[in-house]
């Protein structure tokens, strides 16, 4: 391709012997000879560093043979620098050429955020991690004393990650946020840590290391006994993280280089492998179909490659690699359900043919808006451009409804907009090509269909920018686009990430609805009772079934029965029995493979059976039952156990909040407060007798006693063999009632946006947890109260709060809210300007703290310390300034 000739460079040879454009040194040109200048010499001849000799190669790119140095000699410099006028020059350009200066990205976070730098620094690598690690040697001794998991944090799993590794077994990880893939052996857990002995050479250890590959019993175990007896006696910081660097001996470094080579070979063999298999780099395509699809890694692999490479009936390791390297690489087709699971079977979820064309045809839509921009002084407010094509016109529509928008429902940087009363008179209509648009923001804001370093995220930044709506938002981010999509009227102004997280087969996120399921005939799925003649029945058998108040499909209950020896016990778990009448062959029971489970997400349940069958199949008098039964001794010992059907009659169904006044030490704590935001509901109706603990009979009281007796012989005897603590919730799921707000619109109606009068109901009512409650609570509903109150006065807060330091990092800080319901929370390194200096924050410190921001999607709250913090070096104190209380006060509304 030929070069333009207006260069944008001009040699310093030819610039010494251009007419100078200086009034001084007008019109004089180069007097010096040609040698001198060099220009006739062989020293003016370029050496490419690429370029290869007949000897070694081109010596690392510094080899120049014969050619001699290309620098210029110092009499040319010195007539260069009489002769030449390139800075005035310079400086003329630069005056007539100036642009503010601009902020560039920090290779390293200072700030907690879900976004890291991937422009600058794409991959993390152990130095860099470290030296993040390390910027001050005061740091270290603070950050080895951080909580891995905060107390009662539901938000994490509490077997880490590497529960399920052994050693011997190989693992593909990444070092932190980098994007690099790197092979690590499991040496064993040590120090509460999982060792790991990396490509990279290292023996260092991880407590959570995310993977996607696991290949089980890759080297033996005694091989790595070496490696096992160099870890050290005490956990070692960060400085000194290498154990094989800092603890070597020639067994132990023969066993790693014996290690690297098993490494190198299984990758070479993997990448030959997938070499010779075209199939793999365009594997979405193979693959995709009008439906999205959720495989396992041998599934995939078995519709991509052919059946002759199997080695009897199963894929070898390295085969199966290739094939986890090709759907890495497709940023995509495919994303994989959880990144915590050591399984080989995980699933990916492979995107549908359509919205892969979807997504080609945003990226291509968004590169002409692009291209023409360069040429614009303002792109968003150019009507021409955005005219050019279809997203811009899009866009363009979309402004305008933001804008109406915005006139009933304030927009807010917190991932929510804000709440209104008032009733909407029209509602948008959207073109097919708006839809798609639609769609893809969709998919990115809400499913994230694609990892954080991914193009998709530059489209949709690019997509928002060009709606000039935005440009208050600090970050552009796809948190912005969830808000977005509120502000359009394609989400509810209060919807919640969570009901995107969850991944079920045939199922679609409806608009403000539950999921949408196909229908299938139930009644052609039912078959004659499996069971008939052969069910125990029950008959006064008291079951107990403890739920809510208004829980109307109850699934399971207990009861417990006097065995024929003395000091012996049945325990009863009786559960409903749809199996029994649902043919596994119908459309229903492939249904119910795909969704096994309600789901109970507070504003937005989920039943498992369809409407007609919820009933028919919950645990009612006279109902069917499935019991599964233990006989156990009052020491915890399990003698014998069965599984029978039956018919269940006499049920006393009561609520958790019953049984806790009953059995000793569940009492539940005093509730300070109650929290709540928005309009309450009417008083719920019954939908069942409800028995109090003063309706039980002294019998059942005494099962009760027995049941809770028993079972804490079972809890001892697991935690013997080494049972991990019970999961606990921090607190109770919050009440949620959508009940009062008006809905204009369908859901079902994609070519209208919809409009929502009103807000959620929320509250929850206690800072700890009650014991007999183990659900989840989703915390987005708490996060949009906490916002609701704070942002827009909705419920009183209290001027301060106490935030319990749980770890110190080098972006700052991150503890959780002791007098608030102990909620997450971080404080960013420059927050604590003018308080301390970082290295003097320790675990377990408290500070008064003001909340400067929150995020209801990526669920984070920042405060910002009040007074300054001094630190006495004498006596190695720290002290405070005096602070406002934290006394509660009426809220006010929060400045826009």
């Amino acid at each position: 391709m030929l070069r333009n000739s207006g260069k944008p460079y001009v040699c310093w040879r030819c610039l010494s012997s251009r007419p100078s454009l200086s009034p001084v040194a007008g019109g004089l040109h180069s007097t010096l000879p040609l040698q001198q200048l060099g220009t006739g010499s062989t020293e003016s001849r370029r050496s490419y560093a690429g370029g290869g000799s007949h000897y070694g190669g081109n010596q690392g790119g510094n080899y120049r043979g014969n050619y001699g140095h290309q620098g210029a000699t110092k009499e040319e410099l010195k007539y260069i620098r009489q002769k030449s006028d390139i800075r005035m020059r310079l400086r003329d350009w630069e005056s007539a050429n100036y642009s503010p200066s601009k902020r560039l990205l920090q290779d390293l976070p200072t700030q907690d955020t879900p976004l890291l730098n991937y422009l600058t620094r794409p991959d993390l690598l152990p130095a860099s991690v470290g030296s993040m690690a390390g910027r001050e040697r005061e740091l270290h001794d603070k950050t080895k004393q951080n909580r891995d998991l905060s107390e009662g944090d539901e938000l994490q799993d509490l077997r880490g990650s590497t529960f399920a590794l052994k050693p011997g077994d190989l693992v593909e990880t990444k070092y932190n946020s980098g994007r690099l893939p790197i092979l690590a052996i499991c040496v064993g857990r040590h120090n509460n840590s999982q060792y790991f002995y990396m490509s990279t050479g290292e023996l260092v250890p991880e407590r959570n290391i995310v993977t996607l590959f696991i290949l089980k019993n890759f080297v033996d175990p005694y091989r790595l006994k070496p490696l096992a007896d160099i870890l050290p006696a005490e956990p070692e910081t960060e400085e000194r993280r290498n154990a094989l660097f800092h603890n070597h001996t020639p067994d132990a470094l023969k066993t790693a280089a014996q290690l690297q080579g098993d490494l190198i070979k299984f990758y070479q063999n993997s990448v030959s492998f997938y070499q010779s298999q075209l199939t793999l780099d365009l594997a979405s395509k193979h693959l995709a179909t009008d439906e999205l699809q959720y495989l396992s890694l041998e599934e995939i692999a078995d519709k991509l490659l052919p059946q002759h490479v199997k080695v009897g009936d199963r894929f070898l390791p390295h085969q199966l690699y290739a094939v986890h390297t090709a759907l890495n690489r497709d940023g995509w087709g495919f994303r994989p359900l959880n990144m915590k699971w050591h399984r080989r079977n995980y699933i990916y979820e492979v995107r549908s043919t359509s919205d892969l064309k979807l997504l080609n045809k945003v990226e291509n839509q968004v590169r002409e808006l692009v291209e023409g921009a360069a040429l614009r002084e303002n792109p968003a407010q150019s009507l021409s451009l955005l005219r050019q094509n279809s997203l811009g016109s899009f866009i363009l529509k979309a402004r305008g409804i933001i804008q109406a928008s915005r006139l009933r429902r304030e927009w807010t940087p917190h991932g929510m907009i804000g709440p209104s009363n008032d009733e909407v008179d029209s509602l948008a209509t959207w073109s097919k090509q708006d839809l798609d648009y639609i769609r893809f923001m969709e998919l990115w804001a809400c499913h994230r269909i694609v990892p954080k370093p991914s193009q998709l995220e530059s489209l949709g930044s690019t997509i928002l920018k060009l709606t000039d709506c935005y440009k208050d938002s600090d970050w552009v981010a796809y948190w912005t686009a969830f808000t977005f999509l509120q502000e359009i009227g394609w989400i509810p102004p209060w919807d919640i990430p969570a009901r995107y997280e969850y991944k079920l087969a045939g199922t679609t996120v409806q608009r403000g609805a539950t999921m949408g399921t196909p229908l299938v005939d139930v009644n052609a799925s039912l078959r004659p009772d499996i069971a008939e003649g052969h069910r125990r029945d029950w008959g006064k058998t008291t079951i107990f079934c403890v739920d809510s108040e208004q829980t109307a499909d109850v699934d399971d209950g207990f009861s417990v029965e006097a065995a024929e020896k003395p000091g012996e016990y049945w325990i009863h778990i009786h559960i409903a029995d749809p199996g029994s009448r649902i043919d596994p062959k119908s459309a229903l029971a492939r249904q119910l493979e795909k969704a096994p489970s309600s789901l109970y997400m507070p504003g937005y349940t989920q039943k498992m059976l369809p409407r007609d069958l919820e009933q028919e199949f919950s645990l009612n008098p006279g109902r069917p039952s499935l019991t599964f039964s233990a006989k156990v001794n009052e020491i915890g010992d399990i003698l014998d156990y069965k599984v029978e059907p039956g018919t269940v009659q006499n049920i006393l169904h009561i609520p958790k909040g019953e049984v806790t006044g009953i059995l000793p030490g569940l009492e539940t704590q005093t509730v300070s407060k109650t929290f709540v935001v928005g309009k309450p509901p009417s008083p719920p109706k019954p939908v069942k007798h409800i028995t109090t603990a003063a309706d039980l009979s002294q019998e059942d009281r005494d099962d009760l006693l027995l049941l809770n007796r028993l079972c804490k012989a079972l809890e001892h005897r697991r935690v013997e063999k080494g049972q991990l603590p019970p999961f606990e919730t921090r607190f109770d799921s919050p009440k949620v009632s959508l009940d009062h707000i008006v809905v204009k619109g369908d859901s079902d109606n994609l070519t209208k946006s919809m409009a929502w009068q009103g807000d959620p109901f929320i509250e929850f009512n206690t800072s700890t947890y009650s014991k007999a409650d183990r659900l989840n609570a989703p915390t987005h509903w708490v996060a949009q109260a906490l916002l609701r109150a704070w942002r827009f006065g909705e419920a009183p807060l209290p001027k301060t709060f106490k935030l319990v330091v749980d770890a110190v990092y080098s972006f700052g800080l991150r503890g959780r809210l002791s007098t608030f319901y102990n909620l997450g929370a971080s404080v960013n390194l420059l927050g604590l300007d003018g308080y301390c200096r970082l290295a003097d924050m320790q675990v377990d410190d408290v500070l008064d703290v003001e909340i400067t921001d929150i995020n209801v999607v990526t669920m984070q709250i920042w405060c910002q310390p009040v007074g300054r913090r001094r630190v006495d070096k004498k006596k190695k104190t720290t002290k405070k300034d005096d602070a406002p209380a934290g006394d509660a006060v009426a809220a006010t509304p929060m400045p826009a």
